[in-house]
C-alpha cells in the first residue's frame, strides 16, 4: 500500500499554511512553499499548582511553540496536494478496482479494452460531446474554451454513464491549466453540477470529478465556490469510497478548505466529518495518514467538543498505534500535534493516557546514553512529544511509569535547548508528585544531580528554575530514599545554588517552591548548619519581613480590595506560612535558634495580630515561637508585652485549629 504514494514529494509541511496569507505569483509561491516555517503559539494547557504537594507543581507560564507553519497557496505539480502528485501516487495500472482514463465504462459498468466510439449507440449528447472535444483539441485561445465549457454542464448529469465519464475527464484535463481552471470556476452551474455528480457517478467519473474539485481547491475562488455549493458534505461522503485515489483527492481538498476557507471547519463538524476522518486512521499509508491527522489537528485546535468527539470515535487508540508503528517523521509530527491538542482537555487527556500514550510518546524522545542507539527525533517532533507529555503528566501522577521515560528526561535536562529543559523538568515535577515509586526511580537514575546542574545552567530563567526546584522538593520528602536525597542535594552543592536563588527570583510561586525545598532539606540534621552558614536562615528572615509588609498593606486596604489584590494577599499568607515552617525546622540548630530569638521575636508576635484568610499564618508563627522559647529572649519579650499575652490567651481559648490552641497555651 505504501508504494502507491512513493512519488509524493516530501515537502508535506505545506499542510499548515495559514488562511490569511497574501496571494503571490506562482514562482514566489513555489519558493515560499519550499521554505521551512516558524512555530506559532501552542495550545499548551500546562497545569501549575503551587500550594502544597497535593497536586502537580510546574510553571504556569504559557509556552511559545509551534503549532502552525506558514506557506503560500499550494501550486505546481510538485506540491503534495496537487493533482500531479496524486496521479503519481495512484498510477492507474497499480490501482485495484480503478478505471484507467483510456478504458471508458462499458454499458454494464465494467471496463473494456477497446475504446468505444463516442457516437456509437449514443444519441444527441454524445454528438455534442464529440464536437466539444474537437473544439478543445483544436482550441488556441481562452475564448474557445470559455464558449465550450457551458455545454459540458448538462452532460455531467446525463443518464448515460459513458457521457458523464467523458465529460468529467474533459473538465478534469482542462482544470490542469490555471487559465482554464478559472473559466471552470466561473462557468455558471459548473461547480454545482460537479458536486451533485460526485455522489451519483460511477468510480471512474467520480475520480475525475474529485480530481477537478481538488484542483479548484488550490485557488481562493475555487475554495469559496466549493464551500458555497455544498462541496464539503459531498467530499465527506467520498471519504467512505472504496477507491483510494478518490479518498486521497477528497481528504486533500478538505484539508485545503480547512486551511484557507472561513466556515469550513464548522461545516465539516456539522456534516459528521470527525468520526469519518478518525476512521481513516486505520489505513496503513503513512502519507495519507499525515493529511488525515493534520485535518484532525485543524478541527480540534481550541474546540473542546471536537476533542471529545475524536476520543469517543477511538482517536487516541489510533493515534497511539501510529506512534508505535511508524517512523515517517512528518506523520509522527502531525500525529503528536493532534495528541498535544487533546492533552489540554481534562477528559481527552485521560483517554490518551489509557491508550498507552505516555509509552508511545516516550519512544520518540532522545535516547539516554546507555540505551541502544536509535534514530534521534527531529527538534519539532521532540518538542511536540515533550509538550504533550507535560500536559498529560499532571493526570498521570498515580500511574506506574516505565523507567526509560525518567532516564530520557534526565538525559534531556543537559540539553542546550531551553524548551527541552523546561518541559523535561516540568514532566519530572508532575510525575514525582505523591508517587513514591517514581521518586525512587528518578533518584536512582541521577535525577538530583541533573536537576541541580540544570538550575546552574538556567541563566536565572524562572521557567526552568521553578519546575526543577519543584521536582527537587518532591524528591526530598515522603519516600524511603528521602534522607539520602536530602544529603545528595548537599553533596552536589545544591545548598549554594538555593542560597543564590533567593537573590535572582522574584515570582512568589518560585520563592515559595524554594522555601518548601529548604524546609525539606532541614529535615536532615546535617544540612541545618550548612544552610545557616550559606546565609539561608538570614534570607528566610528577609522574605518573612517582606511578606509581613505586603500583608500589612493589604490589611490596611491599600491597594483597594480587588480580585488581584486578594490573590496577592493570599500568596503572601502562603509565603509567610512557608517561611515560618522552614525556620522552625532550622531552629533545631542551636546557633540558628539563638540568632532567630534575637531578631525575629517581635516580627512573629506582629504576625499574630494581622487578619488573614485562615489561621495558617498565626499557627506557623506560634510554632516557631514555641521552638525558640527555650532561648531566654522569647519569654522575656512575651512577659514585657501584655498585649501579646492577651492575644495568646485569646488564641488559646478561641483558636479554630487544635495546633493553634495548643501552641498558644504552651507559650502562656
Amino acid at each position: 500500500m505504501d508504494a502507491d504514494y512513493a512519488n509524493i514529494p516530501d515537502d508535506i509541511e505545506g499542510f499548515d499554511a495559514l488562511a490569511d496569507l497574501p496571494l503571490q505569483s506562482a514562482d514566489e509561491q513555489t519558493r515560499m512553499w519550499q521554505q521551512q516555517g516558524q512555530y506559532m503559539l501552542s495550545d499548551s494547557g500546562i497545569h501549575s499548582v503551587m500550594s502544597g504537594t497535593s497536586a502537580p507543581s510546574v510553571c504556569s507560564q504559557p509556552i511559545g511553540g509551534s503549532d502552525e507553519l506558514e506557506a503560500p497557496w499550494p501550486s505546481g505539480p510538485g506540491h503534495p496536494g496537487s493533482v500531479g502528485a496524486v496521479e503519481a501516487a495512484f498510477p492507474p495500472s497499480d490501482l485495484s478496482g480503478m478505471l484507467s482514463p483510456g478504458t471508458p465504462l462499458s454499458s454494464s459498468g465494467g471496463t473494456t479494452n477497446t475504446p468505444i466510439p463516442l457516437d456509437q449507440g449514443i444519441g444527441g449528447p454524445a454528438s455534442n460531446l464529440t464536437s466539444i472535444g474537437g473544439n478543445f483539441d483544436e482550441a488556441s485561445d481562452l475564448a474557445d474554451a470559455a464558449s465550450a465549457l457551458p455545454e459540458l454542464v448538462p452532460l455531467l448529469e446525463d443518464e448515460d454513464p459513458v457521457v458523464v465519464g467523458q465529460a468529467s475527464m474533459m473538465i478534469n484535463q482542462l482544470s490542469k491549466t490555471r487559465p482554464n481552471l478559472e473559466i471552470i470556476i466561473n462557468t455558471p452551474g459548473m461547480v454545482e453540477a460537479l458536486v451533485r455528480s460526485l455522489d451519483t457517478a460511477a468510480p471512474e467519473p467520480a475520480r475525475w470529478l474529485a480530481g477537478t474539485l481538488h484542483q479548484m481547491s488550490q485557488t481562493p475562488g475555487g475554495l469559496a465556490v466549493i464551500f458555497k455549493t455544498g462541496g464539503v458534505a459531498a467530499l465527506i461522503r467520498q471519504l467512505s469510497s472504496n477507491i483510494e485515489v478518490i479518498q486521497f483527492y477528497s481528504i486533500t481538498t478538505l484539508h485545503n478548505l480547512l486551511l484557507y476557507q472561513d466556515g469550513a471547519k464548522e461545516q465539516v463538524r456539522e456534516c459528521g466529518g470527525i468520526p469519518v476522518i478518525v476512521g481513516l486512521l486505520k489505513k496503513n499509508n503513512q502519507k495519507f495518514l499525515a493529511i488525515c491527522t493534520d485535518c484532525l489537528q485543524l478541527l480540534s485546535f481550541r474546540h473542546p467538543q471536537t476533542k471529545l468527539e475524536i476520543c469517543s470515535a477511538g482517536g487516541p487508540v489510533e493515534l497511539v498505534h501510529i506512534l508505535l508503528n511508524y517512523n515517517y517523521e512528518k506523520l509522527l509530527w502531525t500525529t503528536t500535534r493532534v495528541l498535544k491538542v487533546l492533552s489540554v482537555c481534562p477528559e481527552s487527556k485521560v483517554s490518551v493516557i489509557r491508550a498507552n500514550g505516555i509509552d508511545a510518546l516516550t519512544k520518540h524522545l532522545t535516547r539516554a546514553p546507555h540505551e541502544p542507539r536509535g534514530p534521534n527525533p527531529s527538534p519539532r517532533l521532540l518538542h511536540n512529544c515533550l509538550w504533550t507529555l507535560r500536559n498529560l503528566s499532571d493526570a498521570a501522577t498515580s500511574q506506574e511509569i516505565a523507567g526509560p521515560l525518567f532516564e530520557r528526561l534526565i538525559n534531556l535536562l543537559a540539553s542546550s535547548d531551553h524548551t527541552v529543559v523546561s518541559c523535561s523538568a516540568g514532566i519530572l515535577s508532575n510525575l514525582t508528585c505523591n508517587n513514591q515509586k517514581s521518586k525512587q526511580q528518578v533518584c536512582a537514575s541521577g535525577g538530583i544531580k541533573a536537576l541541580i546542574e540544570a538550575i546552574k545552567r538556567s541563566n536565572d530563567q524562572e521557567d526552568i528554575i521553578e519546575p526543577c526546584v519543584c521536582a527537587l522538593r518532591h524528591l526530598t520528602v515522603r519516600h524511603d530514599e528521602a534522607c539520602r536525597a536530602q544529603e545528595s542535594v548537599r553533596f552536589f552543592d545544591g545548598l549554594s545554588v538555593l542560597s543564590r536563588l533567593f537573590d535572582v527570583t522574584t515570582t512568589l510561586s518560585v520563592r515559595k517552591a524554594i522555601i518548601n525545598l529548604v524546609r525539606n532539606l532541614a529535615l536532615c540534621p546535617g544540612n541545618c548548619a550548612d544552610l545557616r552558614e550559606k546565609g539561608v536562615v538570614a534570607q528566610l528572615c528577609g522574605v518573612l519581613q517582606s511578606a509581613y509588609r505586603d500583608m500589612q498593606v493589604a490589611a490596611n486596604g491599600c491597594p483597594p480590595e480587588t480580585a488581584s489584590g486578594r490573590i496577592r494577599a493570599s500568596r503572601c499568607d502562603d509565603l509567610a506560612e512557608a517561611c515560618c515552617g522552614a525556620l522552625q525546622l532550622l531552629a533545631r540548630d542551636p546557633d540558628s535558634r539563638a540568632a532567630l530569638s534575637q531578631h525575629c521575636c517581635q516580627l512573629l508576635c506582629q504576625l499574630l495580630f494581622l487578619p488573614t484568610q485562615t489561621e495558617a499564618v498565626p499557627r506557623a508563627a506560634l510554632g516557631l515561637l514555641w521552638e525558640l522559647s527555650s532561648q531566654q529572649e522569647v519569654p522575656n519579650y512575651l512577659a514585657s508585652h501584655g498585649v501579646v499575652l492577651n492575644r495568646l490567651a485569646e488564641l488559646a481559648q478561641h483558636g479554630t485549629s487544635e495546633p493553634c490552641r495548643q501552641y498558644a497555651a504552651l507559650l502562656l
